[in-house]
């Protein structure tokens, strides 16, 4: 029910069981983040993994779909922004993602 916070979100009991949406346990295991991709529109991405190159951060995405989690990983760099926020940028140069695949690969 609602107000009552005496249940986690890992609750078994049946109110909580049929409450928790499965995209739910995403956001709880896994910081998601928004992009926007080369259709225009924005999708959501669960972050697998974050690591720096050459002083540069980058991070290893998947795609969030139905709530759930799809196969393969995007990698992305991103910097904070001034609010606090994260700037996500697109890897355009090929040399800079083949170093940052490679280091990713390694990882």
């Amino acid at each position: 029910g609602r107000g009552r916070t005496d249940h986690t979100g890992k609750c078994l009991c049946t109110v909580c069981k049929s409450a928790t949406i499965k995209g739910r346990d995403i956001m709880e295991e896994y910081e998601v983040v928004s992009i926007p991709v080369s259709d225009g529109t924005e999708k959501e991405f669960a972050i697998m993994d974050t690591f720096t190159v050459e002083e540069k951060h980058y991070m290893a995405v998947s795609l969030i779909q139905e709530d759930e989690i799809q196969e393969g990983v995007y990698l992305y760099r991103y910097r904070d922004a001034e609010d606090g926020d994260i700037v996500v940028e697109q890897i355009t140069e090929p040399a800079e993602y083949k170093r940052v695949s490679r280091a990713y690969e390694a990882r």
